[in-house]
C-alpha cells in the first residue's frame, strides 16, 4: 500500500507492507526519538501511543492514506486544529460545535476558568450526529484523558511548549521554568543598563550569575531566532550582565518586617531562592545547611571548571546581605530535631535535594557519583592514576568523567542511551570528547571478571509504553584494567530527619517542599520551584504576594531586520590540551563587543510582532 508520512517538517510518500508495525514504519523512515503520538488516517484519524505502536498497518482503519507522527505538540492546540478541520474543511457548522470550539479557544487564550474542563467533558460526551463531529469529539476526549495535566496547565495560563500564543509573551520566557523576562534583560543590556538588566533577572532568579554558567538553557531550545540562523546566546548574555552588575552591586530593599519567620532546611538553589524572596517580602528567614558551604549541588556537585566557587558564593552573599541567616554545618536531626525547628518558625520549607547517590554492587572498587564529586570539590581526591569507568548518560556522568580526566585518570564512560537520545547536553558531550573521554553510548555492563568489564549492546532503553526496560544483545567489547567504577545512575532523597511519613508531611499545612526533594530536575527548575514555594508560604502566612522590587521599564525598541542573517556568536573556550591540566573555567565570558552583537540578534518576540519592521535604528 502507498502512504504519505508526516514527521515534523518532513513528508515522505512510501510503499509499505501491511504487515509492518507503526513502530517499524517510523524507524525505517525517520532517525529520531520515538514520537509521543501517532495519528493514522488524516486530520480526524485515530490516535495511537504506547504499546499500540506495535499494531500492524493491517489492523488499522484509514480514512485517508496518511500517517502523522507527532512530537513536541500541544494537545489543546491540536484539539483546536481538529475542530477547525471539521468546520472549515468539512463544512460542518452548528451551535454545538461553535460552543465546543469556544471552550478550546478559551483554553488557548487565557479566558478559561476552573469550570472549563468539566464543561468540556460534558460537551464531548454529547457529540453531534455527523461522522466528523463524532470523530473529533472522540479524539479530543482521548487527548484530554492522556494529557490532562497539560489541559489543566492551560487553565492556569501556561502552555508548556509555547504553542498557544495567547498564554505567553515570548517562547523563551514561556520555556524558562523561572519565567525570566529574557527579551527584557537583553534589551536593557543592549542599552548598557546592566544594573537594571540584572535586577530584572533577579525578579525571578536570584542566582542569575550561577545560571549564566550552568543553566541547561531550555529558553534557547525554544528561541524563535533558532529557526533562522541559530538561537540567541541567552546563557552567555546572562553571565556577562551578571558580572558587570555585580562589580558595583548595592544591597536590595526589603519590605518592613512582618514579625513572622520561616525556617528553610537546605541551602541549595531552591532553598536559597525561597529565602531570598521571603526575606525581601518582610519575613525573617533562617536557612539550615548541613555542609560547610551553602549552594547544595552547585557547590559540591558541579565541577569548578563549569562553575567556580567564587561565582556561587558571590551571589549567596547578596542573599545574606538582605538579612537571610544561613546556619552552616547545622544538620537537622542531629544538631536540632525537626520538631524543634518547626516550633521555632511559623512555616518550614524542606529543600534538601537528593543527597544519596544510587550505586550497584561490584567486585571492583566503586562509589556513587555524588560522593566522588564531593571528594573532588573538597580536595580529598586530587589525583588518580588508573582507569576509571563512569556509568551513566546524564550531565552528572559527564561531570565525573571530565573531573577524572583532570585528576590524571584514563576515563571510559558507558551509557545505555545512544548518542541521539542521551540525557546529557550536547555541549557536555562535545567537551568530554575534546578532553579525551572514551564515550561508549548504547552499552551496559554484562559481567565483571577480575578488573575487566565486559559490555553488552543496549538495543532499546525503554519499552513501547515508555517504561524503563532495556533490551540487550551480546557484544565482544571489553574494558580492561578498570580500577574504579563511578555510578552516575541517579540520586534519592532522605527525609528521615523529619521522623514523619509521607502522608503526615503532605498533610501538614505549615510544611512545604521544593527542588530536587520533590523531583530531580535542572537548576533553573529548582529555582522556579523555590519561588513558587515562597509564594505558597506567603499565602499560607496571610501575605498579599511576594515583593520583587520596583517595576522595571523595558525598552520598546524597533526591530532591526539587518541583523536577521547574523549567526550566533559562540563563546570561546579554553584549549582542550590546556584545560585538562586544571579546574579553571572552560567557557570564557563574552567580550563587550560580542555581547552587544549577540544582544542585537534578539527579535523581541515579547512585542508580539505588532511593531512595524523598520530598517536601521
Amino acid at each position: 500500500m502507498k502512504l504519505k508520512l508526516y514527521y515534523q517538517s518532513q513528508v515522505k510518500e512510501v510503499e509499505v507492507l501491511e504487515s509492518m508495525t507503526l513502530k517499524d514504519l517510523f524507524y525505517k523512515h525517520f532517525t529520531s526519538k520515538r514520537p509521543s503520538l501517532i495519528q493514522v488516517g488524516g486530520g480526524l484519524g485515530s490516535f495511537y501511543k504506547g504499546f499500540d505502536i506495535r499494531k500492524t498497518l493491517s489492523e488499522l482503519k484509514f480514512y485517508e492514506e496518511s500517517i502523522l507522527f507527532l512530537d513536541d505538540f500541544c494537545p489543546v492546540d491540536y484539539s483546536r486544529f481538529m475542530l477547525r478541520f471539521v468546520m472549515r474543511e468539512l463544512g460542518i457548522v452548528n451551535e454545538s460545535l461553535k460552543k465546543l470550539y469556544q471552550l478550546i479557544e478559551d483554553l488557548t487564550n487565557g479566558s478559561s476558568d476552573e469550570n472549563t474542563l468539566d464543561i468540556l467533558r460534558i460537551r464531548l460526551s454529547k457529540p453531534g450526529k455527523t461522522l466528523g463531529e463524532k470523530l473529533a469529539c472522540k479524539n479530543i476526549s482521548q487527548l484530554l484523558e492522556w494529557y490532562e495535566d497539560e489541559f489543566e496547565s492551560h487553565v492556569k495560563g501556561a502552555c508548556s511548549l509555547g504553542i498557544c500564543r495567547g498564554l505567553f509573551k515570548a517562547q523563551c520566557i514561556n520555556a524558562c521554568p523561572a519565567g525570566i523576562h529574557i527579551p527584557g534583560f537583553v534589551a536593557l543590556m543592549k542599552d548598557d543598563d546592566y544594573d537594571q538588566a540584572y535586577k530584572l533577572m533577579r525578579q525571578e532568579n536570584p542566582l542569575s550569575s550561577v545560571c549564566g554558567s550552568v543553566c541547561a538553557r531550555p529558553c534557547e531550545d525554544r528561541c524563535r531566532r533558532g529557526e533562522i540562523t541559530g538561537t540567541v546566546g541567552v546563557r552567555a548574555l546572562q553571565r556577562f550582565i551578571s558580572a558587570k552588575a555585580l562589580e558595583s552591586w548595592e544591597k536590595e530593599t526589603c519590605l518592613d518586617d512582618k514579625g513572622l519567620s520561616v525556617g528553610i532546611i537546605g541551602g541549595g538553589p531552591a532553598g536559597l531562592t525561597a529565602g531570598y524572596f521571603l526575606r525581601r517580602s518582610g519575613y525573617d528567614v533562617t536557612i539550615y545547611e548541613k555542609n560547610a558551604e551553602a549552594g547544595g549541588m552547585l557547590s559540591y556537585g558541579v565541577p569548578k571548571y563549569r562553575l567556580p566557587s567564587v561565582e556561587i558564593q558571590r551571589e549567596i552573599k547578596t542573599i545574606e546581605e538582605l538579612g537571610v541567616q544561613i546556619k552552616r554545618n547545622f544538620e537537622v536531626g542531629k544538631d536540632a530535631m525537626f520538631d524543634e525547628i518547626r516550633s521555632r518558625h511559623n512555616s518550614v520549607l524542606i529543600a534538601t535535594g537528593t543527597p544519596i547517590g544510587k550505586s550497584l554492587e561490584s567486585t571492583i572498587d566503586s562509589q556513587a557519583a555524588i560522593d566522588f564529586l564531593r571528594q573532588v570539590h573538597t580536595g580529598d581526591l586530587n589525583s588518580f592514576e588508573g582507569h576509571i569507568l563512569v556509568v551513566g548518560g546524564g550531565d552528572v556522568s559527564m561531570d565525573v568523567a571530565r573531573s577524572s580526566i583532570r585528576l590524571g585518570a584514563k576515563v571510559s564512560l558507558v551509557s545505555l542511551e545512544s548518542e541521539n537520545i542521551l540525557p546529557a547536553s550536547k555541549e557536555e558531550c562535545l567537551q568530554s570528547k575534546e578532553e579525551g573521554v572514551n564515550l561508549l553510548h548504547g552499552y551496559g555492563i554484562d559481567r565483571i571478571e577480575d578488573s575487566n568489564v565486559h559490555l553488552k549492546t543496549c538495543l532499546d532503553v525503554y519499552n513501547d509504553g515508555g517504561g524503563f526496560s532495556p533490551v540487550f544483545a551480546n557484544s565482544d567489547l571489553v574494558l580492561e584494567n578498570v580500577d574504579l567504577i563511578v555510578w552516575a545512575i541517579g540520586q534519592k532523597r532522605d527525609l528521615s530527619f523529619t521522623l514523619m511519613d509521607q502522608p503526615e508531611l503532605e498533610g501538614a499545612d505549615d510544611i512545604f517542599l521544593a527542588g530536587d526533594v520533590l523531583k530531580p530536575t535542572i537548576v533553573i527548575d529548582a529555582i522556579g520551584q523555590g519561588k513558587k514555594a515562597a509564594e505558597s508560604i506567603d499565602a499560607y502566612l496571610g501575605g498579599s504576594g511576594l515583593y520583587t522590587g520596583k517595576p522595571i521599564t523595558i525598552p520598546e525598541k524597533v526591530l532591526n531586520i539587518r541583523t536577521f542573517d547574523d549567526d550566533l556568536r559562540e563563546i570561546d573556550t579554553l584549549d582542550p590540551i590546556m584545560r585538562i591540566k586544571s579546574f579553571d573555567q572552560v567557557n570564557k565570558n563574552y567580550s563587550l563587543e560580542d555581547a552587544k552583537y549577540e544582544a542585537s540578534r534578539c527579535m523581541r518576540c515579547d512585542r508580539n510582532s505588532s511593531a512595524s519592521l523598520l530598517l536601521g535604528r
